[in-house]
């Protein structure tokens, strides 16, 4: 699952790249490069749409098989100005990012509202929350 984001940098240009969400498989059908198939595809049809890039926050040791790097490399830092090893950037085409830096934002989709999202898990059973090691940072 994709998703239009942007770079904008400190004189206020914005960049239109794309977000890579999760990608999941089920596990009786994992092993099976299903994965790998799945976002060779979409780098494919994004170039062919020509975006000039492709941004995630995923596992550097998966994302790195499809040439994702730290985006620290574009000079590219999250909305708060952060990076870190998960943050990772994708050139669609050869220096396609040369002269995009800034900061990413993702859509304003994923934007959470704390009362939106209490009202919303209402809806289920009780379940605990875990904290994980990236929601302490």
């Amino acid at each position: 699952m994709y998703s239009k984001a942007k770079v904008i940098n400190t004189g206020n240009n914005i960049f239109e790249v794309l977000c890579l969400g999760h990608v999941s498989v089920l596990p009786e059908y994992q092993k099976n490069k299903i994965g790998t198939k799945l976002i060779n595809e979409t780098i494919k049809r994004a170039r062919d749409l020509k975006y000039k890039g492709i941004f995630l926050m995923g596992n550097p040791h998966y994302y790195s098989r499809f040439a994702f790097t730290n985006a620290e490399v574009f000079n590219i830092q999250t909305s708060e100005g952060d990076n870190a090893d998960y943050f990772m950037g994708l050139e669609l085409t050869k220096n396609s990012l040369q002269g995009i830096t800034g900061k990413y934002y993702e859509d304003a989709v994923f934007q959470i509202q704390e009362d939106e999202l209490n009202e919303f898990e209402r809806q289920f059973p009780y379940k605990e929350k875990h904290i994980t090691e990236t929601q302490l940072k």
